[in-house]
C-alpha cells in the first residue's frame, strides 16, 4: 500500500546479447559464462539430490523400522 517514486537515471536501448557480450549493468560476466555457471549450479543441484536419495536409501535398508498402525490417524 502506498506509492513508489522511481527515477529513471539511463535508458539503454535494447539489444539481442551474443554469447561473447558482457550482460549489463554489472559488466563482469558473459553471456556464455552466465549460462555456464547456470548449468553447472543445476548439474550440481541434480547430483546432490540424487546422492540425498541414494543415501536415505541405504539408511531405511540398515535401519529396523516399525510402523505402529494404531498411532497414525488415518
Amino acid at each position: 500500500i502506498g506509492y513508489h517514486i522511481i527515477k529513471i537515471v539511463e535508458k539503454m536501448p535494447f539489444k539481442l546479447l551474443e554469447l561473447d557480450d558482457k550482460i549489463p549493468p554489472q559488466n563482469q560476466f558473459t553471456v556464455k559464462e552466465e549460462i555456464k555457471a547456470q548449468l553447472l549450479q543445476q548439474k550440481q543441484g541434480q547430483y546432490y539430490q540424487r546422492a540425498l536419495l541414494d543415501l536415505l536409501d541405504d539408511l531405511k535398508k540398515k535401519a529396523e523400522i516399525k510402523i505402529f498402525e494404531k498411532n497414525l490417524n488415518w
